[in-house]
């Protein structure tokens, strides 16, 4: 796990690019479970998919192995972009709905609830993406 992933990712002002998107932090990185090379995720809000499409491009899509497709984030569509950032990989999501305040609130509601289980229970999560679980799947299957 990476980390000072948040300093990193706050040094590179990406935040201050995606700020009008509402951009949360959502995933394994918050929660404190990342295998080594997974990306941080971030979730946004973009009426205009398009325009939001040619920020990323714009500003990161000259870096090698840059990334940008469609598809659907919690049965939304959505619009992905991933590149890395001084060796931290990332991946970029925006949908038209709130999806990402969802996202967002069940990073930090999974959060808390693994403070009050203690450490074997975030150990028991960490192993089961480490395995290739989805981190939103697995937390509902372990903390329900």
């Amino acid at each position: 796990m990476t980390d000072d992933w948040y300093q990193r990712l706050h040094a590179s002002g990406l935040l201050d690019v995606l700020a009008p998107y509402q951009p949360a932090l959502v995933g394994v990185h918050p929660l404190g479970i990342a295998p080594e090379g997974a990306p941080v995720e971030i979730v946004c809000r973009a009426v205009d998919l398009p325009a939001f499409a040619r920020v990323p491009e714009s500003t990161y899509g000259a870096r090698e192995g840059f990334a940008l497709y469609g598809g659907r984030l919690d049965h939304e569509e959505a619009v992905f972009a991933e590149f890395s950032l001084d060796g931290l990989p990332l991946e970029i999501s925006a949908q038209r709905e709130h999806v990402h305040r969802r996202l967002g609130a069940a990073t930090l509601g999974i959060s808390r609830a693994l403070d009050q289980a203690g450490p074997v229970a975030r150990a028991r999560l960490a192993q089961a993406v480490a395995g290739g679980a989805d981190w939103l799947e697995a937390a509902e299957a372990q903390l329900s």
